[in-house]
């Protein structure tokens, strides 16, 4: 697995001109539709405004609704953050969390039945990943479910129009900070959502593709909700711990710079999203048209 991969893991118009108040945002929760871009402001008489985008780590072309807009907003900030450095010095390193790999926990019989049955249904071969650990094989998977209408990943693009641009590209998170989540998910769970793939693989695309449109319509409530459903239990693990981490680093990073973050829209919405925690960070928060 490279960096790539790993930031993957991780995975919305009412729109308010003024800066969002904590009742405010409260608000904002009980609308359908509130945007996936937002400015964040520092405070009076500082720095000017950074910004901050929801994304969907797919190349499936409904994820590329707001690219151009927030690629002129990037040409004013400094530098791009993502959940993950791209170019970072382990980008191109071969790396798997520990734990045991999914061909240990299924027989050689089953195994070769579910790399049948994704081989005719979605054109990938799970044996080449059986080396994986099942959280990382059930993300890779899912991914599959969207169509590859765009040539990279909308992080990934971001990241190449931000070399283009020449401008310095940082991570919210380590490449080692999201292995170590990785390993901390239990196999069990992860080994029954291939499993749950493989038997009923149309319903499983017909929940991702609503989670597609749900984002191009940014309705970021809404994917608030279908994330925290998806990952049940693990929400403080997957979402809640890196939330906070990620707007910690987020909110430091825009101190001193002008910072266009993007980060997966799960991330930002509902009581324990990066939002909140930017508002109680002391800055104001407003949603982008």
């Amino acid at each position: 697995m490279n960096a790539a991969t790993a930031s993957h893991f991780g995975q919305g118009q009412a729109f308010s001109a003024l800066p969002v108040s904590k009742g405010k945002l409260r608000i904002l929760e009980n609308t359908r539709k509130v945007g996936l871009l937002w400015e964040l402001s520092p405070g009076e008489g500082r720095l000017g405004p950074s910004y901050l985008l929801g994304t969907m780590h797919v190349r499936d072309q409904r994820a590329f609704g707001a690219f151009e807009r927030a690629t002129a907003l990037l040409q004013e900030c400094e530098v791009l953050a993502l959940e993950l450095d791209l170019g970072g010095p382990q980008a191109g390193r071969p790396e798997v969390p520990g734990g045991p790999a999914l061909r240990a926990l299924v027989s050689p019989g089953k195994l070769s039945r579910l790399a049948q049955a994704f081989s005719k249904q979605l054109g990938v071969d799970l044996n080449s990943v059986a080396h994986w650990p099942p959280s990382l094989v059930a993300n890779w998977l899912q991914l599959q479910l969207l169509e590859e209408e765009q040539p990279l990943a909308l992080d990934e693009a971001l990241y190449e129009a931000a070399r283009e641009m020449g401008k310095p590209v940082i991570g919210l998170e380590s490449l080692g900070e999201q292995l170590e989540v990785m390993q901390r998910i239990p196999p069990a769970g992860s080994l029954q959502s291939i499993l749950g793939l493989g038997r009923n693989l149309k319903a499983h695309r017909r929940a991702m593709r609503k989670m597609a449109e749900s984002y191009a319509r940014e309705d970021l409530p809404r994917l608030h909700r279908q994330a925290k459903r998806s990952i049940g239990g693990m929400r403080p693990l997957m979402l809640y711990d890196r939330n906070a981490r990620m707007a910690q680093r987020l909110a430091a990073h825009a101190s001193g710079q002008r910072v266009f973050a993007a980060v997966g829209a799960g991330h930002l919405w509902g009581g324990k999203g990066m939002l909140r925690h930017l508002k109680h960070l002391g800055y104001s928060i407003r949603p982008l048209p």
